[in-house]
């Protein structure tokens, strides 16, 4: 009875269950950005450890493991200087630019 109300209360478990299920009769599955990735990849692991036999199995299950981890992953997004990061990395160097003349040189002494 604790489990079904378990069930009831998060989708993410019967969906992937039920993703489980598929994977068992050989249908491919794709991982969806609403997901709750953590209880989805703990699902999978389970089907995974106990099928490490069939390696097809195997491969299908990590593969779709892998889905969920990449939607975990922060988006890339492109700074001001059209440079393609990871939020964290974002490193501002100004484009190749020559040096500024010092004041002495803007304007020529000797006319």
């Amino acid at each position: 009875m604790q489990i079904a109300n378990a069930r009831n209360a998060n989708p993410d478990i019967d969906i992937a269950t039920a993703e489980n299920k598929k994977m068992l009769m050989g249908q491919e599955v794709m991982a969806d950005i609403t997901d709750n990735h953590q209880i989805h990849k703990a699902i999978h692991a389970k089907l995974l450890e106990s099928n490490q036999s069939n390696q097809e199995l195997a491969q299908r299950i990590i593969a779709h493991i892998r889905q969920h981890e990449a939607f975990e992953k922060p988006a890339p997004t492109t700074n001001p200087l059209n440079e393609t990061t990871t939020p964290g990395e974002l490193q501002l160097t100004p484009p190749n630019k020559e040096p500024k003349p010092k004041p002495n040189d803007q304007f020529p002494t000797n006319y």
